[in-house]
């Protein structure tokens, strides 16, 4: 079974690269990982379930989607400096244009 787990993911991840950044996969892929074997170990292996190890679990999971939410800001941030570069581009080519009229 682990060979399986581990030939599917090792065969998902170069796939889900090419869509992801590669420190969120990274981040998802080893926080699953985690959250999967901690459920095994729980559930085959009679590990018992304490506070300290289910929000240990659950502060990986918080800093998974915390990594995820920050991806989409910068994709924001950047969307916005484009635009602010845009709109100064027009602005210094219409001062241009009028300092070309005005020497006419």
């Amino acid at each position: 079974m682990i060979f399986v787990t581990y030939g599917i993911s090792f065969t998902l991840l170069p796939i889900v690269l090419k869509k992801i950044d590669l420190s969120i996969t990274y981040a998802v892929w080893s926080g699953v990982g985690t959250l999967v074997t901690s459920l095994a170990g729980f559930c085959y292996f009679d590990e018992k379930v304490t506070f300290t190890k289910v929000s240990a679990i659950a502060v990986i999971i918080l800093g998974v989607c915390m990594l995820k939410f920050q991806e989409g800001e910068s994709e924001k941030e950047e969307k916005g400096d484009t635009e602010a570069e845009r709109m100064l581009t027009e602005v210094v080519g219409r001062s241009k244009g009028q300092d070309t009229m005005a020497s006419f």
